[in-house]
Formats: structure tokens, sequence, C-alpha cells
């Protein structure tokens, strides 16, 4: 578990456990708030801290993580199971999810390999290849040059974060501030909401705005990002589908498991609305190969 050769302290913070076990301040605060992994005290000034048992419960919620299982059925179920029989009973359950998994992939491939040696003999393309699976992540890869974000931002906490940020949307479009971005050179349709950490991982900005010229003069108060080229993992998700959730699943599991991993180094990471800020929406993370390559970005236009 984590570091072998160290002996462990009575108390760690965020930051100290969580560079031991190999994960991020901002995940352990998520876990928190989940009802995951509570940390065993907190300090005079509000401050998490947590003990080598605590380290030992994260070690076995990563675990679990790492053979597929969801945030949410470790927390209700499996962090609750001591039995060897049981633990043995929940590990069949994911092994029969994953053959299923294969299975579908297996399908999947085929269908890709019928489609593509029918294009190249007939020179024609027929999509109507049946329903495809339910479970194939929509995550791909998009290699984009420079751009820039133009709008108005807060810098927040994971705590404070549902405060801050309704503030700032109400602020956005109750006072006419969404309609000064449009007026902009380059402009461009929907809306992007774009985080950058400030501090470590305790502290994060978080910007409401549009994309536009980088160079662009921006409205007063506003504030413009320039985000250099990238390759950028997307996940495309529908109108209900939870975003915190959706942020969780697509930076700890589905770019994971596609062999990538978010650039930490970039630190600038945005949600997409091409049309309102209540319907469906995009998650865009850079990322860097952490393992062979799975995925062939495509180039953005």
């Amino acid at each position: 578990m984590g570091d072998h050769q160290t002996a462990w302290p009575d108390f760690m913070t965020v930051g100290q456990l969580a560079r031991r076990m190999g994960t991020t301040p901002r995940t352990l605060q998520y876990y928190d708030q989940a009802g995951l992994l509570e940390p065993s005290e907190l300090s005079s000034g509000g401050r998490r801290l947590y003990t080598a048992e605590d380290a030992v419960r994260l070690q076995r919620i990563q675990s679990m993580k790492s053979l597929g299982f969801s945030l949410d059925d470790i927390r209700t179920r499996l962090l609750k199971l001591d039995a060897p029989a049981d633990i043995a009973a929940a590990l069949s359950e994911r092994a029969l999810a994953v053959k299923a998994q294969i299975q579908s992939l297996t399908s999947v491939l085929a269908s890709i390999e019928t489609l593509r040696d029918k294009a190249l003999t007939t020179q024609t393309v027929e999509w109507d290849l049946g329903k495809a699976p339910a479970h194939i992540s929509s995550m791909r890869l998009v290699d984009r040059g420079t751009f820039g974000v133009c709008g108005w931002a807060v810098d927040t906490t994971l705590e404070d974060n549902d405060r801050a940020i309704s503030a700032l949307y109400d602020d956005f479009f109750g006072s006419g501030k969404e309609t000064r971005l449009r007026d902009l050179d380059g402009s461009q349709p929907g809306y992007v909401g774009l985080c950058w950490y400030t501090q470590g991982h305790d502290r994060y900005s978080y910007l409401l705005g549009v994309q536009a010229d980088p160079n662009g003069e921006p409205p007063a108060g506003a504030i413009v990002k320039t985000l250099g080229p990238a390759t950028w993992a997307v996940a495309s998700y529908p109108t209900g589908k939870n975003i915190i959730d959706a942020w969780t699943e697509f930076f700890y599991t589905d770019i994971p498991q596609a062999g990538y991993a978010p650039n930490e180094e970039y630190n600038l990471y945005f949600e997409y609305y091409p049309g309102d800020v209540h319907g469906n929406y995009q998650l865009w993370v850079p990322v860097v190969p952490a393992a062979r390559l799975r995925v062939t970005p495509e180039r953005a236009g």
C-alpha cells in the first residue's frame, strides 16, 4: 500500500495522502462528499486529516475501481463486504459483466471491419448495421490548435462550488453579460465552462463564457484564457446526466481505460454546451498517452 519504506504518520492532510496513494486532492474531496472516504479528523482550521486506516480504505476503493466497479456500487455494497465468499461472489458478477462487454466490443469490431471492407470493395458506405451496443464509450480524441475562451470567472473550492458557480451563472445570464460576448471577434455558438487549479488541487477558478479570438479585447471585468495546442479527450452527455458524475467517470475511468492520462501540466479543462446550459454537453480534457495508443486522434476543423 503506497510507500512501504516510510512509516505512516498519525495524521495526513489531503495533499499528503494523495501523494502517498497516487491520486489527487480533488478525488479525495469528492470521495468525502460522496460518502466513500470521510477523514478521521478535522483540524482546528477545518482541514481534513486522514489516518493509515483511511489509507487502507482508499486502497480498497482504488482496487475496486480499477476492476471496473462503479463508485456507487463500491459505496453502497462492496465496502461493506468482509467475508471472502461475499467478495468472491461480487468478483464473479463483475467477471460476467466484463465478458459481456468483451462480446459487445467483439461485435462492434466485426461491424467496423465489415463496413470498412464494403467501403473498399464497393466504394459505397451503408451505415445500417443494426442497433449499436448500449455500453460503448463515446470518448474520442481531437487534436486542436490554439483558441480562446472569454468570459467571467470565480475562484472557489470543491466544498463551495455549488454556491459560487450558481451565482456566476445567475449573474452571467441575468445581467446581460452573455449578450455582450456575442459581439466579440470570433465569438462561437454555445457556452464554455472552463476550469483550472489555482492552489494545488485545493482551489480552482471556473470561467463561464464563449469561444472567441484569444487576441480580442474582452468586455469590462471579463478575461480571456488562451488554450494552446493539445490532444483532447472528448465525451458527449445527454441532458439530465449529473455533471459531477460525468466528470468523475470521464476523468478517472474512461480516459485511463483508453490508455491516456489527463495532462495536468496543461491545467485547463472545460465543459461545452452547444445549445443552452441546461441541454446536452461535452467534456474536454487535455491528455497524454499513459500506455499504448488505443484511439486515433481526429483533426478539429
